[in-house]
């Protein structure tokens, strides 16, 4: 289920050009580094009955992240959350941002700085061709 696993992160990124970065993190990565933060897995968050699963929160933390002017706010990333579910077949969330700042919030401050960090040690590491990731 896309809701409970991390690929859909790292494939959405990849779609877009320009963001080589993308290929630094793969899925496992960061599911070692959200076990590492003993956080409850996303498929017992689900079970709860979260839309802001950690995948779906940190998709929506990074394309806020990502994007520019208007779109970096809350009201864009929750857009986007519900944009999702609605493609998925799924009961659109509600476009409250409550929620969804909330699950932000709990995002682990290790969980962001190792990703960021794995991410900036991938990009120093010199492709087969002898270029960077990241020029």
């Amino acid at each position: 289920m896309l809701f409970t696993n991390f690929a859909f992160i790292r494939r959405s990124f990849l779609q877009h050009s320009g963001l080589p970065f993308a290929e630094c993190l793969s899925e496992e990565t960061i599911a070692q580094i959200h076990r590492d933060a003993h956080m409850p897995t996303p498929v017992e968050q689900a079970e709860r009955g979260t839309i802001y699963t950690t995948p779906v929160t940190l998709w929506a933390f990074l394309s806020q992240v990502l994007h520019k002017a208007e779109h970096r706010s809350c009201a864009a990333a929750v857009a986007r959350v519900v944009v999702l579910c609605v493609a998925l077949g799924r009961e659109p969330c509600s476009d409250d941002t409550g929620a969804y700042c909330r699950a932000r919030a709990r995002l682990p401050l290790a969980l962001i700085q190792r990703a960021t960090l794995h991410v900036a040690d991938a990009a120093q590491t010199p492709g087969l061709d002898g270029s960077r990731h990241i020029r």
